[in-house]
């Protein structure tokens, strides 16, 4: 079992919008998917979809696509920022959230994907503020939280 995870892992890193190749985020990503399909929430034929700009996962069985999101309200753990004093550029505005709101449907309407909001760098207040727009927008089957 272990040997499948690191075998999964070790495809699941690779990024084909990055030409297949591996960095500390599309580490996380895997590391997020085999945690999803560990939990049943993601099918177990995972896998990195074959072209780019497809999302971070496909499984052929439901022929479906998946694409991370990541909800930060601070600077990421992965990071390579040296000075993480000044405020995050792009961090989650509940009083500015248009972008995330256009973001969401493009993936959800327009590409026909799930959305995988990774909430374990938001505070509260934007995962309360995003759940509003899932909620109103109808897509709380089209979204998985993580963790």
């Amino acid at each position: 079992m272990e040997q499948h995870n690191r075998d999964d892992f070790d495809h699941l890193q690779r990024d084909p919008d990055k030409n297949g190749g591996i960095s500390e985020p599309s580490k996380d990503e895997a590391k997020a998917g085999l945690d999803l399909r560990k939990q049943d929430r993601l099918p177990d034929d995972i896998q990195r979809p074959t072209e780019a700009d497809r999302g971070e996962f496909h499984s052929p069985t439901p022929e479906k696509y998946y694409d991370i999101k990541g909800v930060h309200s601070d600077w990421p753990p992965f990071s390579n920022v040296r000075d993480k004093s000044q405020p995050l550029r792009g961090a989650y505005n509940p009083s500015n959230n248009g972008r995330w709101v256009k973001k969401l449907s493009e993936q959800i309407v327009d590409k026909g994907r799930i959305s995988i909001l990774d909430a374990r760098n938001a505070h509260q207040g934007a995962i309360d503020d995003i759940k509003s727009i899932v909620r109103k927008n109808g897509w709380e089957d089209d979204v998985i939280w993580y963790p």
